[in-house]
């Protein structure tokens, strides 16, 4: 269609009669409405000016009569050979590449976050089903530090059981909801998934070596795996299992040298939160876009192909950091609660609250689900072990060194007859679902969540400047010092 625009006047005076001269010649219906309901989405652009600033003129781009103009959405239009703001692009293909967290994304995120939050918790609860079935089938027996024959269904085991039925009920719970196709198929599978899993992986696992190796092979493996079967494009989960089977690897090398996974686990527990921090530091320094800057800034031309590659791969890198940081903190949560002492807990549930709010720096629901999800299976798990630690179930009494790994897990072992701490797990996991639904069937209002953003930040600060005098007290350096003083 031959349209003549004027050339004087700014773009956006015009653009909307542009598009309606479009409606009703399409034949596509649903493309028509679609015309209809985004038309300040559109833009006009070509090859040679790129997209073309709807506040400026024509002649302002040195557009001639007879130039051919694209209308397009602001995705799929034309673009420049060359860039003259690179952060301005960067940004523009980093925004593109997101599954931002707003709208429908936002509402899948939180489904996510409440089925992989299900998944944890009732993996955890299913280690100890399957070891008190097998030994109650003459497989093995449940036996204390000391070598003393225990019960196999003692009342924390059968509490193990009873967690499993009640997370397996609220799947089903989620799939008669039908909140979405695909929330409803997975909630479905859950059962069936956790209990393959648990009877797979988690069973055989009784050391912090053995356990950390396990890890660190399982990751390696998922990083080649990946990094074949795409074509070399799964960047950001190639560098996720890196990272993670490399710090998996030296903490099985140094447990199995004779230090203690607990100091381990407790002194490198800010390891998640500076990664968390510099995510994008780190990504931008690794992919070559600082010097694309530089190079911009001294007058050179940078090719917008090229950077379009580096702003993606910085994206998948920073991706990548964001997720190793995350199953890092979960897995030293996860080793803090099975400590003999309630300091190491405090270290463990202060990094399960810092990963919830981390997910206010980040707008990807890829990152925010995942932080989200083992922040709130270690605050569940961490509210568990301190009910255990409060009702005496886990002193050092009988059980064993205390740099033992697993002696005192109540939550995988049988470690306790009680069954008041996986009700206080499933008690923090059921209302966090419940304000997971409740927040997914709610309608986002701007100004609030601007509002509740600064809040969220301030508590985050604070968190963080806390966790430096909290693992000092966990370890009990601050009791030595005051002792010696």
């Amino acid at each position: 269609m031959d349209v003549s625009l004027p050339a004087h006047r700014p773009v956006i005076d015009y653009l909307d009669d542009v598009v309606e001269l479009f409606r009703g010649r399409v034949a596509d219906s649903e493309f028509t409405a679609d015309v209809e309901a985004t038309a300040h989405l559109w833009v006009l652009s070509s090859p040679e000016t790129g997209i073309i600033n709807a506040e400026r003129t024509l002649e302002d781009y040195e557009v001639l009569d007879g130039h051919k103009l694209y209308l397009s959405q602001r995705a799929e239009a034309a673009h420049a050979p060359f860039v003259d703001d690179i952060m301005a692009e960067m940004r523009s293909t980093i925004g593109a590449s997101q599954f931002a967290w707003s709208g429908t994304t936002r509402t899948d995120g939180l489904l996510a976050t409440m089925l992989a939050t299900i998944t944890l918790v009732g993996l955890v609860a299913l280690k100890g089903v399957w070891g008190s079935s097998l030994a109650g089938l003459g497989f093995g027996h449940g036996s204390s530090a000391d070598g003393h024959v225990v019960e196999a269904w003692n009342s924390g085991r059968i509490t193990s059981v009873v967690t499993a039925t009640i997370l397996t009920l609220v799947a089903i719970g989620i799939a008669l909801w039908k909140p979405r196709p695909w929330a409803q198929k997975l909630a479905w599978s859950l059962p069936i998934f956790g209990f393959i899993v648990s009877a797979a992986m988690l069973r055989p696992v009784d050391s912090a070596p053995g356990l950390a190796w396990t890890i660190s092979i399982t990751a390696l493996c998922a990083a080649i795996a990946a990094w074949i079967a795409l074509r070399r494009q799964a960047t950001a989960t190639a560098v996720a299992a890196g990272i993670v089977a490399v710090a998996a690897a030296a903490f099985g090398l140094a447990t199995f040298l004779g230090a203690s996974p607990f100091a381990l686990a407790a002194w490198t527990a800010w390891l998640p939160i500076a990664m968390l921090l510099t995510t994008s530091t780190l990504a931008i320094s690794s992919t070559g876009l600082a010097a694309m800057l530089r190079r911009s800034d001294a007058g050179e031309s940078i090719s917008r192909e090229s950077i379009r590659a580096a702003a993606l791969r910085t994206e998948a890198i920073s991706r990548g950091i964001s997720w190793a940081a995350t199953i890092m903190g979960a897995l030293i949560v996860l080793v803090l609660n099975t400590s003999s002492y309630w300091q190491q807990g405090l270290i463990a549930a202060l990094l399960a609250v810092i990963l919830i709010l981390r997910t206010n720096g980040f707008s990807d629901a890829r990152i925010i689900s995942p932080l989200l999800s083992a922040g709130i299976t270690g605050l569940a798990m961490s509210t568990g072990s301190f009910v255990h630690w409060f009702l005496g179930d886990g002193s050092q009494t009988g059980k064993g060194s205390a740099d033992q790994f697993g002696v005192n897990a109540w939550m995988f072992n049988g470690a306790t007859d009680s069954w008041q701490p996986w009700a206080a797990a499933v008690l923090v996991t059921v209302i966090s679902l419940i304000v997971l639904a409740f927040i997914a069937n709610r309608q986002p209002d701007e100004l609030a969540e601007a509002r509740m953003a600064k809040v969220i930040t301030f508590i985050d600060v604070v968190a963080s400047l806390a966790f430096i005098p909290i693992v000092l007290i966990g370890q009990g350096v601050l009791t030595y010092y005051w002792a010696v003083s």
